[in-house]
């Protein structure tokens, strides 16, 4: 794939969404931390039904109160974002 494709909204409301790439990356979250794949993320598949590789993890819309939080607590997780100095 060489071009950025249509990403549905429904990624972008994800509670579960961890980064959301443009420019040949590929966007992760929790179900696909390795990526996101093509028919989810276009909107070709609703991912509110199982989908292969998704450990359970289906899509959850984010509260208000959840815009930031989930993103921050998962780069704490991982150990970015943390100023060591």
């Amino acid at each position: 794939m060489t071009e950025d494709p249509y990403i549905d909204w429904q990624c972008v409301c994800c509670k579960h969404l961890i980064e959301l790439s443009f420019f040949g990356k590929r966007s992760t979250c929790r179900a696909f931390p390795r990526g996101i794949p093509e028919e989810i993320i276009t909107g070709q598949f609703d991912h509110t039904q199982p989908y292969p590789g998704d450990h359970g993890i289906r899509f959850q819309l984010k509260e208000a109160t959840d815009e930031g939080k989930t993103n921050r607590d998962e780069r704490d997780r991982l150990g970015e974002g943390t100023d060591t100095q």
